[in-house]
C-alpha cells in the first residue's frame, strides 16, 4: 500500500485497533484477490490525490463481510441488479468499495465484529 494514497482508508474499530482497506480500483489489490479478506461498502467524502479517504459520520460505513475468496465474493457482491453493491448505492449511498487482506479466519471474524460494534453498518444485520 503506498504512502499516502487515496484509495486507502482507515478504520477504527470499537476496541480502537486500527484497520486499513484498500480501494477495489487500486492495482495492489490485484495480489491479494485470491485470498480471504474483508470488504467495506462506504460512503466516501474525500478521495483526492494526496489524502486518504475519509468518512464523516461512522454511518458512512455501510456493510462490512468477510469473504473466504475476495475474488469469488465480489462478483456476486456487484453484478446483480439487486445486489449487496447496488443495493448500498442506490438505497444508502455508497459510492466506494474497500478491501482489506485477512488470511485468519479467527482474527478477520474478530476484525469484522470490532468494525461491526463501532460502525453499525445499516448492511450488516447483526448491526
Amino acid at each position: 500500500m503506498a504512502e499516502n494514497s487515496p484509495t486507502t482508508l482507515f478504520l477504527t474499530g470499537a476496541s480502537g485497533k486500527t484497520y486499513d482497506f484498500v480501494l477495489t480500483t487500486d492495482p495492489a489489490v490485484e495480489s491479494f484477490l485470491d485470498g480471504p479478506g474483508i470488504l467495506i461498502f462506504a460512503k466516501i467524502i474525500n478521495a483526492q490525490q494526496g489524502a486518504f479517504a475519509t468518512i464523516r459520520e461512522p454511518g458512512d460505513v455501510i456493510m462490512v463481510k468477510e469473504a473466504g475468496n475476495l475474488r469469488g465474493f465480489l462478483p456476486l457482491a456487484e453484478r446483480t441488479p439487486d445486489g449487496l453493491w447496488e443495493t448500498a448505492k442506490r438505497d444508502y449511498g455508497a459510492n466506494a468499495e474497500y478491501v482489506g487482506p485477512n488470511g485468519n479466519k479467527k482474527t478477520r471474524a474478530t476484525a469484522v465484529d470490532d468494525l461491526v460494534k463501532h460502525y453499525h453498518p445499516v448492511m450488516n444485520p447483526e448491526s
